[in-house]
């Protein structure tokens, strides 16, 4: 327990634990009240505000992907002449929650990887019909307050000349 009730107030007893404390309460308030989903959404968009503020990739007029869903957004923008980013950010849906919670890796489900794997296949295809394209790549932003992922992405030969990059967000 990050906090000790004595006789003068709380005592901090674990000050790095007070964040985890919070997210848990928060989690478990949300999907006790049927708002998990809403959580999520919050979330998403939380993390995309702060990309948007530290400047680090574009997110403005992230769309929601009409296939996959509701905790997953992606952008395709042009960076320089022919050279063109898709970031995908996709944000915990907190499944087996409590049992898998903070720090318990598992693996990224089947429908999620297939999904993620679509998106870079339409991006790229969409960037190479583009006059002038020169190169691409795709920068995933995993993010969430929940369990970890195992991600297992097989080789994909339609990818082979298109870049990946993978970043993880805990919020």
């Amino acid at each position: 327990m990050p906090l000790i009730r004595t006789e003068a107030g709380l005592l901090i007893a674990a000050p790095a634990n007070i964040s985890t404390a919070a997210r848990a309460w928060l989690i478990d308030t949300a999907i006790a009240a049927g708002e998990g989903g809403t959580l999520r959404y919050l979330l998403l968009e939380e993390h995309a505000e702060l990309i948007r503020h530290s400047g680090f990739v574009r997110v403005r007029e992230m769309e929601h992907v009409p296939t996959t869903p509701p905790s997953m957004r992606q952008s395709l923008y042009e960076t320089s002449a022919g050279r063109y980013i898709h970031v995908i950010q996709t944000i915990d849906d907190f499944a087996d929650w409590p049992t898998r919670a903070f720090g318990e890796p598992k693996p990224y489900s089947a429908e999620w990887v297939k999904a993620i794997v679509g998106s870079m296949r339409s991006a790229k295809q969409f960037a190479e019909q583009q006059v002038g394209f020169v190169e691409g790549m795709t920068l995933w932003l995993i993010g969430g307050w929940g369990s970890g992922y195992n991600v297992r992405l097989e080789r994909d030969p339609e990818l082979d000349d298109w870049l990946w990059r993978f970043a993880v967000s805990c919020g």
